[in-house]
């Protein structure tokens, strides 16, 4: 136990140590900190019920509950959660020591506070430091980023239990992981390169057979995943976050708008991201986010929701802090980034769950990509020890072993973690996409190593490791009792995406996220014409129905999802000089749930019917007829009249062989592995 210094005639009491700094070898430190440098922290106050928060959301969002899906509102949840005395013992305290609090929430949850260095290492009983995160910088404007953290922290005893945690005390900033992937840094001619037809105004294509040439377009997406309808509407709301000094430019907005017939609509832009220069400024991840999740789910109010990725925030939970305090939040948030759990503190872990949770209860759904980068995360990670003694968050069973390192915030309960396939896009086989395979990127999963397995995951979980076939057994390095991820997948290679106002194919679970998050806002709009509630928080029904219960609108056995059982999770993204380099450690998809694809993937119809909206669907007549859950063409929902008479017969074969025509010289097939240099990891 440590004293506390006399001061402004505060009694000396006890100390309570609240948490120590994780060691990351790129969060240098400097110097002892000036101590009249004003420092900003964060305090989170104890939030109250949050038990009883736990129990109404599982009971909300589970099939066959007297309550499923009655998400309750902002006053209820504040209600719930206000922890008055607490939050007036924090505010007193601050007062008596005459420091200034510079915010308080809506719900007073959190207060921002600022003082001297000097007062902070007095009242915390600590030492505060100068470091530099020298992790590589990605955006155009990167420089050094500098933060006051220490190495431990301390609260009075009395203050302890009205606090979860002090944000901006010893918590690293979390190491990003790569954006959005292009096969090759080129510049394709935009107006030669487009792969769809010109429909100013259309919706939708009238039935067909999917156009597979190798290339993912909103079309592609529509007939593949047979996306009955574009039309959301104005009355959903739509998100995606960014950070990292990630722009996106309305120009390129327009123009790929304009070229795949899609209504012209702007996001909101609350942070003024927009740009005319994507040459200079990062719009890759911004302009792919934007585009598809507008693309797919089209009249829906959509947001580019920008966090700043300064040193002294992390900005996963700088921007879920915002949501949550917003009164009206946007229904469905994708986000395309993450960091490696274990570079995280565990308060970071803590408050992002609670306000996930928060968010679940009122009916918001968030979609997080798994990562790009397999099991690993990284190739200097292959050999690298992800054992529990090196994840001091986990207080249950230990485990030994490399390799593993899930992605934050996919790893969250409360998100729904989206991995990414390919194959159909080149007509073939739904696979689970890999760098070897020619994917780019490998998609990302496992097990996390602070959250545990949730009650509706645990059945899918067990039931993946009492079946793996042989020689499918993952090498040690995970944690065997932790969350695991992807929840669900979908096609994540080659969506072309304009860029500087050319085409660029890009790859990653960044591109299916936003996906299933355009999926769901459709999926919402519809609800709403019914005066039904949004999907909210999916994941039990996800799980319910992969069990295949009796319940629900699917009736007996059904089973929603094209089940993908090929491929693994042990290479890295392909590097820039077109190597691959692959682990000992990883994941291999099998049947059911996995930790490589999740559940597979589902048609919009499925996905429709799991959550209790109807889709009228109708097969193309040169269908056989069958469900073709293997990846193989499908077809739209929009019946085309019945055409008679010998020019209406012509019609249709013109039209058929102008859509071939403009096709004849593309690649229809995947790239082969071995394209590609092959390599085990270097040593660590």
């Amino acid at each position: 136990m440590k004293d506390l210094p006399t001061l402004k005639g505060v009694h000396v009491e006890e100390f309570h140590l609240m948490e120590n700094r994780l060691h990351r070898e790129t969060f240098v430190q400097l110097t002892e900190s000036d101590p009249t440098v004003l420092h900003e922290l964060v305090f989170a106050i104890q939030q109250s019920n949050l038990d009883k928060l736990e129990t109404m959301v599982l009971e909300r969002s589970t099939p066959g509950n007297a309550l499923y899906q009655q998400w309750v509102t902002y006053d209820d949840v504040g209600e719930l959660t206000a922890n008055p005395i607490a939050y007036d013992a924090v505010h007193n305290w601050l007062a008596t020591n005459e420091i200034t609090v510079k915010w308080t929430s809506p719900r007073k949850e959190y207060i921002k506070a600022k003082a001297p260095i000097s007062v902070w290492n007095r009242l915390l009983s600590t030492t505060f430091y100068q470091f530099e995160d020298t992790a590589l910088p990605m955006g155009k404007n990167s420089k050094k980023r500098l933060a006051h953290r220490a190495n431990e922290y301390s609260l009075p005893k009395s203050l302890q239990p009205h606090l979860t945690t002090v944000f901006n005390t010893v918590q690293n900033p979390p190491v990003l992981n790569p954006r959005a992937y292009e096969r090759a840094p080129y510049k394709s001619s935009f107006r030669s390169d487009i792969n769809v037809q010109k429909v100013p105004g259309a919706e939708h294509r009238p039935v067909k057979e999917v156009q597979a040439n190798g290339k993912v377009t909103v079309q592609f997406l529509n007939d593949f995943y047979r996306i009955t309808t574009n039309t959301g509407s104005a009355t959903q709301s739509q998100a995606v976050f960014q950070t990292n000094e990630e722009s996106f430019s309305p120009t390129d907005l327009s123009l790929f708008q304009s070229t795949y017939g899609l209504p012209q609509q702007s996001p909101e832009d609350p942070s003024n991201m927009a740009t005319a220069d994507c040459i200079n400024n990062s719009c890759y991840e911004g302009n792919l986010d934007i585009q598809y999740i507008m693309g797919v789910s089209q009249q829906t109010a959509s947001i580019f929701w920008y966090v700043d990725p300064n040193a002294q925030n992390n900005p996963f939970l700088e921007w879920i802090e915002q949501v949550v305090a917003d009164p009206n939040p946007p229904l469905v948030n994708s986000i395309s980034w993450g960091a490696p759990e274990q570079s995280c503190a565990a308060s970071d872990l803590q408050q992002f769950n609670t306000e996930a949770m928060k968010l679940a209860a009122l009916g918001v759904t968030i979609v997080v990509s798994s990562g790009d980068n397999g099991a690993a995360g990284r190739v200097q990670n292959c050999n690298a020890n992800s054992g529990s003694l090196v994840s001091p968050l986990w207080v249950g069973a230990p485990w030994t072993g490399v390799g593993y390192f899930p992605s934050f915030p996919a790893s969250a309960p409360y998100v729904t973690a989206v991995g990414a396939t390919q194959g159909p896009e080149s007509d073939d086989p739904e696979i689970a996409c890999q760098s070897q395979e020619g994917g780019v990127i490998t998609t990302g999963g496992g097990f996390s190593t602070y959250y545990a397995t949730p009650s509706w995951q645990s059945d899918a979980v067990n039931n993946y490791f009492n079946t793996l076939p042989s020689g499918t057994t993952p090498t040690s390095g995970y944690n065997r009792n932790g969350r695991g991820f992807p929840d669900i997948s979908f096609v994540g290679v080659n969506y072309q995406t304009v860029i500087q106002g050319d085409l660029v194919g890009l790859y990653g679970t960044s591109a299916s996220a936003p996906l299933l998050g355009a999926m769901l806002s459709l999926l919402n709009a519809a609800r709403a014409e019914s005066n039904i509630t949004s999907v909210g928080f999916i994941n039990p029904t996800l799980y319910a129905y992969g069990a295949e219960n009796t319940f629900g609108p699917g009736g007996a056995n059904f089973n929603p999802y094209n089940d993908v059982t090929e491929g693994n999770t042990k290479c890295m993204a392909r590097n820039a000089q077109g190597q691959v380099y692959c682990c000992s450690s990883g994941f291999y998809a099998t049947e059911g749930w996995d930790p490589v694809t999740g559940w597979g993937s589902a048609f919009y119809p499925d996905l429709a019917q799991m959550l209790s909206v109807e889709v009228n669907y109708t097969e193309s007549p040169s269908s056989d007829g069958n469900d073709n859950k293997n990846g193989l063409s499908q077809t739209d929902s929009i019946v085309i009249g019945v055409v008679v008479g010998v020019v209406g017969l012509l019609l249709l074969v013109g039209i058929a062989s102008c859509l071939c025509c403009g096709r004849k010289n593309e690649s229809t097939s995947r790239p082969p592995a071995q394209a590609y240099a092959v390599a085990s990891a270097p040593p660590a």
